[in-house]
């Protein structure tokens, strides 16, 4: 059975890369003042924060690829030093995109490695990732407000694939005294899910702007969404 460990130490790397790779697209590509960039990159921190979970999770788990778990550790060692260096940095200075690509690196080659091992992870962790991403920019104080409308439209995409993936797996899987275990936990897996797009896609109904206690909401489902995932991974085999 998939250990919870195992769970936290699949997502957060996979997830952590995801947002990892859009937060430097937008570091590079978009528009931002000095500020707005200053603020971003201190954002990093919350990033190595959750990678900083997931690389405990693969201490914890014994059983978890070795080669994955340093790489998530020197991800953690070179992030945090990288981002204790930024908050030093006075006034609205920041650093470059190319010392973030050192920590970065090697979080995402762990990520690569883990889907490797685990692809059906990868539709939950690029879900769960662009929730991230959307929760640092909101965290950071972005002005790139076509983000919000943009990230929770591609979420809705990847979540339909999501349930239309693994309703596939479970309708094609022939051992049929688990086929209940597996309807029940592909309930709680799809609960989850659209429990945490909801909240994603509440500003948007109502026309405001999202916070970052919602989008707080949004990730802690998603990633129970994910941990429940592992699970019906892990029995169909």
């Amino acid at each position: 059975m998939s250990t919870l460990y195992q769970s936290l130490a699949i997502i957060l790397p996979v997830s952590g890369a995801i947002g990892f790779i859009l937060l430097m697209v937008i570091l590079y590509r978009g528009q931002i003042c000095a500020g707005q960039r200053s603020r971003l990159s201190q954002q990093f921190a919350t990033l190595w924060s959750l990678t900083t979970l997931g690389a405990l999770s693969a201490i914890a788990d014994h059983q978890f690829q070795q080669l994955s778990t340093y790489l998530i550790l020197l991800s953690v060692i070179v992030g945090w030093s990288l981002s204790i260096k930024q908050f030093r940095l006075a006034g609205k200075r920041s650093l470059t995109e190319h010392y973030w690509w050192i920590a970065g690196t090697p979080l995402i080659l762990a990520s690569l490695f883990i889907l490797y091992h685990w692809p059906a992870i990868s539709l939950i962790g690029l879900l769960s990732g662009s929730a991230l991403t959307h929760w640092l920019l909101v965290r950071g104080g972005h002005r790139l407000h076509a983000f919000d409308r943009i990230l929770p439209m591609i979420g809705i995409i990847i979540l339909a694939l999501f349930v239309c993936l693994h309703a596939f797996q479970i309708w094609h899987y022939g051992h049929q005294p688990l086929l209940p275990q597996l309807t029940t936990i592909f309930i709680q897996m799809v609960s989850f899910a659209l429990a945490g797009l909801f909240i994603w896609l509440l500003p948007l109904f109502r026309s405001m702007q999202p916070t970052a206690g919602q989008l707080a909401a949004t990730n802690l489902c998603l990633v129970i969404a994910a941990v429940i995932t592992t699970r019906l991974l892990y029995l169909l085999g």
